[in-house]
């Protein structure tokens, strides 16, 4: 059996890290995809509230950020499957910042007692945090598989190391974590090899190490459809492949978060060309 442990300061703030660089929003969970995505029969999930604003911060501000929290723990542990753990905030001086220990301790407690109750055969630890490497080191020397799931920018190798398997998360990953409603407002542009629309119309060209790149507009609906009734334009950024592969393609509804944020990860380094006739959304800058 697989349980799933999820440090939850570290996926809030690791999760909206990744989301942020494309909609300055933060992202909406849903536990129960977390969960789907890593096949666990249960979710333990780590957090707690702070009762006090921190250094700086406003009451407004304060009670505005603890009502999102509230939210997000009942959310939690309205999910099927899914357990909250509360914990308690300490406060370190140097610097200034909160910490929780308490829910780190009982993560490990929860994890090392489901184990030696042979609850589980495997775990699935959502961290960065290299404190648990001795959790992770007990488990692995029991028998038990730990896989762990992690940020590559911000997580230690001695950690990563410890686990039996690694699954660096990346943008999709975290987006696969947001409820259904926060992608159909917030959706992601799709990537892919393949052969752009015969009807898509160029508009902007580049290069990327030597490459062809270009930017391309598509409409996929017929001049007898009523204007009201047509869907928007799409865009793709069409970039050559290697002699003998299939260009790469991404494509999207929103013209400026598809040049000036997505494609850039992917893609860093595209040379645009000037051009005149630039789209109507308004003027591009490059990558």
């Amino acid at each position: 059996m697989i349980y799933a442990y999820i440090d939850g300061d570290y996926l809030q703030r690791r999760c909206s890290f990744a989301i942020r660089k494309l909609w300055d929003v933060d992202p909406e969970l849903d536990f129960g995809a977390i969960r789907d995505s890593v096949n666990a029969a249960r979710l333990f999930y780590y957090d707690c509230i702070e009762h006090t604003p921190r250094a700086g911060e406003s009451l407004p501000e304060f009670e505005a950020r603890v009502g999102r929290k509230q939210v997000l723990l009942k959310n939690a542990r309205q999910s099927d499957m899914c357990h909250v753990r509360a914990g308690t905030l300490k406060q370190r001086q140097k610097p200034r910042e909160v910490t929780q220990k308490e829910v780190d301790v009982q993560l490990v407690v929860d994890m090392l007692t489901h184990a030696a109750r042979q609850q589980l055969s495997r775990v699935v630890l959502l961290t960065g945090d290299l404190d648990f490497r001795p959790a992770v080191e007990s488990l692995v020397n029991s028998g038990v598989v730990v896989e762990l799931l992690f940020d590559p920018l911000v997580t230690a190798d001695e950690l990563i190391e410890a686990a039996d398997l690694r699954r660096p998360l990346n943008l999709r990953n975290w987006y696969g974590f947001c409820s259904e409603q926060f992608q159909k407002k917030h959706p992601l542009p799709m990537q892919g090899r393949d052969r752009p629309p015969n009807d898509a119309k160029e508009i902007r060209r580049g290069r990327l190490d030597g490459r062809l790149a270009r930017l391309l507009r598509t409409n996929q609906w017929s001049q007898s459809v009523p204007p009201s009734s047509r869907p928007p334009d799409s865009y793709g950024v069409v970039i050559e492949g290697e002699p003998g592969e299939m260009p790469y393609s991404t494509w999207g509804q929103d013209l400026d978060l598809l040049i000036n944020k997505f494609v850039p990860l992917y893609h860093p380094g595209i040379e645009w060309e000037e051009k005149p006739d630039q789209p109507e959304e308004g003027p591009l800058t490059a990558a």
